[in-house]
């Protein structure tokens, strides 16, 4: 796992406060336009609570997720669950 990897799951978990959530990185792949470089992280997420999980959820494409080494530019709930959801993230290198 990249340390700019880290730092998203970390910064995707303050953002679920006060609900209890796990993340980790399922997959990743560079990602560059013509002015941006960075990599889609798709991040599988639970929480125990679901409907706090539907909430977080639904308030993430406006969730501001700081990083020092770049940003999430965008997130996407791709799947839903009990409990679970997968996401795809897209975070710009800051470097």
């Amino acid at each position: 796992m990249s340390g700019r990897e880290a730092e998203c799951l970390r910064a995707l978990v303050r953002s679920a406060a006060p609900l209890a959530v796990s993340a980790s990185a399922v997959r990743r792949r560079r990602w560059a336009s013509a002015l941006f470089v960075g990599e889609r992280l798709t991040v599988g997420v639970a929480a125990a609570d679901d409907q706090a999980l539907d909430a977080w959820l639904a308030s993430l494409p406006e969730a501001d997720l700081p990083m020092r080494s770049g940003f999430v530019a965008s997130a996407e709930v791709t799947a839903r669950d009990a409990g679970r959801a997968t996401l795809d993230l897209l975070v710009i290198d800051g470097d």
